[in-house]
């Protein structure tokens, strides 16, 4: 689902009128209306989503400026907003500006080569920090067993080449076997 611009309007209906009221006497926080041109009220319009969908907000330029799955969670004042399924929504999207929406996918806008070789490294150096960090519990616990000995040897071995890749010219390890 696609829906169009949202911008701020000033609801005439009386039970919205009290709604925000009652919402600002209770959390001392305004209420931000916001519809589409077609007329489609923001709040109203949530319920259309759905639950297991990335939600994205985008500028006029199909700048991603925010997303999330809980729709709820998001503020697309003049922006509009888009679902694309979790399978689709790529790996280290951010909001920094370098990612956008076409109207049918999220593509990295201007991808620098370099850059996304770091962010498969620093992605691959964490990965192995996650599991160095259980082994190292097991042996700092004296419960380790000789394969997790050996298996933490390796994935140091393994951190420690990656940390060593240069961006320029990547000649990446093998990762170990868990």
């Amino acid at each position: 689902m696609i829906a169009g611009k949202f911008t701020r309007y000033n609801p005439t209906s009386e039970k919205l009128l009290e709604d925000a009221s009652i919402i600002k006497n209770s959390i001392g926080m305004d209420v931000i209306f916001l519809q589409t041109e077609q007329g489609d009220d923001w709040y109203e319009i949530q319920s259309r989503f759905s639950l297991d969908t990335i939600k994205i907000v985008y500028d006029e330029n199909g700048i991603i400026t925010s997303y999330s799955p809980d729709v709820s969670q998001l503020n697309p004042v003049d922006s509009f907003v888009a679902e694309i399924s979790k399978a689709d929504f790529p790996e280290g999207v951010d909001i920094l500006g370098g990612w956008g929406f076409d109207g049918e996918k999220v593509i990295q806008l201007n991808p620098d080569p370099l850059d996304e070789i770091n962010s498969k490294k620093v992605r691959l150096i964490n990965e192995a920090t996650t599991v160095i960090a259980t082994l190292q519990d097991a042996v700092d616990l004296s419960i380790a067993t000789t394969q997790e000995v050996e298996s933490l040897r390796e994935w140091k071995i393994y951190r420690v080449l990656l940390n060593r890749v240069d961006p320029n010219e990547p000649d990446w390890p093998l990762k170990p076997t868990q």
